[in-house]
């Protein structure tokens, strides 16, 4: 068995120079395929995949435009231990079409992408 800091793992960021490392817990799949971070500026919750290295930003809203405000806390993203669900509370209101209210949580069906 290989252990890799989760901070290693992530490797560079995507496309984004602007990016700062990975800050906070990161979270890792039950089988260390997937990792879970939280990246500044506008704290976006990124996925990345040790397998072949594709990130996804999993915060993203329903017509895959970044969310117009930050999480509630960096602690308030995380995913399921099989990768497929990740959770978050966000400040934004451009998640879902008709949504008003700043401060709610989201499931997110990474299958369903």
């Amino acid at each position: 068995r290989t252990l890799t800091r989760l901070a290693d793992a992530m490797g560079p960021l995507p496309c984004c120079a602007f990016y700062l490392p990975p800050t906070g817990t990161g979270q890792a799949t039950d089988d260390g395929t997937e990792v879970l971070w939280v990246v500044y500026p506008g704290s976006r919750v990124l996925v990345r995949s040790l397998v072949d290295g594709a990130y996804h930003f999993a915060d993203s809203t329903w017509n895959g435009a970044p969310p117009n405000a930050e999480l509630v806390a960096q602690s308030e993203a995380r995913m399921s231990s099989d990768g497929r669900f990740v959770g978050y509370s966000t400040m934004a209101t451009n998640v879902l079409p008709g949504t008003t209210n700043p401060g709610n949580i989201y499931i997110v069906d990474r299958t369903q992408l």
